[in-house]
């Protein structure tokens, strides 16, 4: 009896970062100029600035994109998600907690800290500030 009720605390505390930390990951896209389209893993999002929120099994490409300007893409990588350490304090949930936080995708964390994204003219690209229609005479 002793030894069921072990495994079962075991196995409902295991996968903590699963439990505790399971996302979406917050990630704030600013771009100057203002009002470039974001996109994530080929999805349009919106328009920067904004808060992307990323799933934890989400590829993490982000595309920022205007017209006129280069588009900027931007792979990022996932860390080691903290609260996944938190398995090794359960001895014997470790494994077990682990491999939850791997099999659910949650074992990595993408960063949170703010992207700025500078824009630059397309290459042989010409944008008028105000175009003048000549009139026929």
């Amino acid at each position: 009896m002793k030894t069921a009720l072990m495994l079962f605390v075991c196995v409902i505390l295991s996968g903590c970062a699963t439990v505790f930390a399971s996302g979406p990951d917050h990630v704030p896209v600013a771009s100057i100029p203002v009002g470039a389209r974001v996109f994530l893993d080929g999805r349009f999002i919106g328009n920067a600035p904004i808060t992307v929120p990323i799933r934890h099994s989400d590829d993490g490409l982000l595309r920022i994109e205007m017209d006129g300007k280069e588009p900027v893409t931007i792979d990022l990588d996932k860390s080691i998600n903290p609260m996944t350490g938190a398995n090794v304090l359960l001895a014997h949930g470790a494994v077990i907690g682990i491999l939850v936080d791997v099999a659910t995708g949650h074992i990595g964390k993408y960063p949170t800290e703010q992207i700025v994204v500078q824009l630059v003219d397309a290459k042989g690209s010409t944008i008028a500030e105000e175009v003048v229609v000549p009139t026929a005479r």
